[in-house]
């Protein structure tokens, strides 16, 4: 018996047992500490704090993005937390040198217990202390809205309407930005964290480290079940092949993450606790399994929420699976699928793992034979057969060209878009000329023909054209500027990290002019790459809508302030290629000059 595995089931809600789900319960578990993180932020904060500082801070965001395991770490290490301690609602600590106070979650208190908490954490400073606060981010902004409020009124100050937009505005800016400042509100300051603004993808990779550590499984290797346990072939399989499955799960988190959908900490643990797991116990196990149950239970189908190839009731209340199968990855058309599904090749795939996949290949391939196999547990048509393999694949799959990186495998420009790899490289700070050079070119083909309806490379300008809603290009289409295709740049841009996880992380930025840059986000990346290469893009994120928009806005104000006054242009489609007309205006004069 392994008590981690009933530690891992109880952290994701696809079952009745979610104890663990809980943050006050995971840092009571002896297993938090063995699995515990070490966040950038807890370190800097400690830090701060540590060299004299008297600091107040006020840790917020989305329930489960990791904020008492954020306390917890900043009090380990400032010798305030043991093994044996565990948190109180608020507490005071003092070790001669340090007085730090403590809230551990505002928005569990009555509203009166809130502001009088709030408040004397706020306070702390100018008493020579320091403080940390958690609170969830609607009853914080209430709170300090109300404290402020008093404040006025002490002073004789009358909290007004504009006292309190612009009180709002602050703290919103904050919540948005997150930058490294302290807010102020009266005479109190602080430094706000919005945990929901900080890149947490990383964490995936190292929280995959803590779950195979061999001292969590070594109970399980004293199991005469063992070898027929699909929990532990799990483990035994992703420790083998740990950073070519690892690099997926990272993946699968930042196009998440990039396209507004990100996951919490608590959401992440979820999914792989039961990805591991499948909420199976070690009482379930039985020693007479057959090698079909280890597909059913592998690490690939219960990521995505299925048991082999059927799909598990309720995995779809695990947010990371949800996604999972709302993005249909295992769908998608892979250049591998002529050697798996036609050839039954699986030598990309390990051994042991496609000693599984052989059988239900076999299996398949009975019955396009029409022959009666009694051990077929395959009753499902073979687009699913071909969906679980491809997740096999997607996790395990040997990248044999591009063996020395697993984060960058052409797999990931098939699975997410064309130019993920490209954009993610950027921003990790792992870039060549060449990489920007092709990025550039590609945003500059893909706008001329989004403007124009044709593509050009040879074309020097990108006009900028008044077209249909309908995306129907006109013979003929007034513009109202051009821009130059060299005026475009892209760069990495370095921003602040002291609250990342990761120091290296850039900006990926679309340089317009000297000093005028736009901001690029993975969606409109693999947008333009698709275009520029030929595919039908169908817009169906509003954050990519409103870039493109905005993008175009900033191209047209650039383009009306180098052009002409009263000169008018038109683009004329032909058969050969587009033709860029200029009409100017002179008395009542029209003058065509191409």
């Amino acid at each position: 018996m392994n008590p981690f595995v009933d530690y891992l089931n109880s952290m994701n809600n696809a079952s009745s047992d979610t104890i663990a789900a809980l943050a006050e319960s995971q840092v009571n578990s002896p297993f938090f500490r063995k699995i515990q993180i070490e966040r950038n932020l807890g370190k800097y904060l400690s830090k701060r704090i540590s060299s004299g500082e008297h600091l107040a801070v006020v840790l917020t965001g989305h329930a489960g993005d990791g904020k008492t395991s954020i306390l917890v770490q900043i009090l380990q290490e400032l010798g305030f937390l043991d093994e044996n301690s565990s948190l109180e609602p608020e507490k005071e600590y003092d070790n001669g040198s340090i007085n730090l106070y403590a809230v551990k979650d505002m928005s569990e208190l009555p509203e009166d217990k809130q502001i009088a908490f709030c408040w004397k954490a706020l306070d702390a400073p100018n008493n020579n202390k320091s403080s940390i606060i958690i609170s969830n981010t609607g009853p914080l902004l209430k709170c300090l809205e109300l404290i402020r409020e008093e404040q006025c009124k002490a002073q004789g100050i009358a909290f007004d309407e504009s006292e309190k937009i612009a009180l709002q505005t602050r703290l919103l800016d904050q919540l948005d930005e997150n930058k490294n400042e302290m807010i102020f509100v009266g005479d109190c300051q602080f430094l706000m964290i919005n945990m929901a603004r900080v890149d947490n993808v990383s964490f995936a990779r190292d929280i995959m480290s803590k779950l195979l550590s061999a001292e969590l499984w070594k109970d399980c290797e004293a199991c005469p079940k063992c070898n027929k346990c699909p929990i532990y072939f799990n483990v035994n399989q992703i420790r083998k092949y740990q950073d070519r499955v690892t690099s997926a799960v990272e993946a699968f988190y930042r196009y998440l993450y990039e396209n507004d959908k990100r996951m919490t900490i608590r959401q992440i643990l979820s999914q792989l606790s039961f990805a591991f797991t499948g909420n199976l116990t070690c009482n379930d196990i039985k020693a007479s399994y057959k090698d079909s149950v280890k597909f059913k239970y592998l690490f690939s189908n219960l990521f995505f929420g299925y048991k082999g190839i059927e799909e598990i009731d309720n995995a779809d209340q695990i947010q990371g699976i949800a996604y999972a199968k709302e993005l249909k990855l295992d769908t998608r058309g892979l250049d591998v699928d002529y050697k798996l599904f036609v050839t039954g090749d699986f030598s990309d795939i390990p051994a042991e793992v496609g000693k599984l996949v052989s059988e239900q290949h076999r299996m398949f391939a009975k019955r396009h034979l029409n022959i009666d196999d009694k051990d077929n547990e395959f009753n499902t048509n073979d687009f699913e057969y071909r969906r679980a393999i491809r997740r096999v694949f997607i996790f395990f799959g040997d990248p044999k060209n591009n063996p020395q990186d697993n984060k960058y495998l052409p797999l990931y420009d098939e699975l997410f878009g064309v130019g993920y790899n490209t954009y993610i490289r950027i921003q990790n700070s792992e870039v060549s000329s060449k990489l920007i050079n092709d990025l550039r070119s590609t945003i500059t083909d893909a706008l001329y023909l989004e403007m124009t309806g044709t593509s050009s490379k040879m074309a020097r300008d990108i006009p900028l054209t008044i077209k249909r809603n309908d995306d129907y290009f006109q013979s003929v289409m007034i513009t109202t500027g051009s821009f130059k295709k060299t005026n475009f740049k892209v760069k990495g841009t370095a921003f602040n990290a002291d609250f990342e996880d990761s120091s290296s992380k850039q900006e990926v930025d679309l340089q317009l002019g000297s000093d005028i840059s736009f901001k690029l986000s993975l969606p409109m990346v693999i947008y333009f790459g698709e275009i520029a290469n030929g595919m039908i893009s169908t817009i169906s994120n509003p954050s990519l809508t409103h870039g493109l928009s905005k993008l175009k806005a900033m191209l047209k104000k650039l383009s009306e302030e180098e052009a002409d006054e009263g000169e008018i242009s038109v683009i004329v489609n032909n058969t050969d290629k587009p033709v860029e007309l200029k009409i100017i205006v002179e008395d009542n004069l029209v003058i065509e000059d191409n």
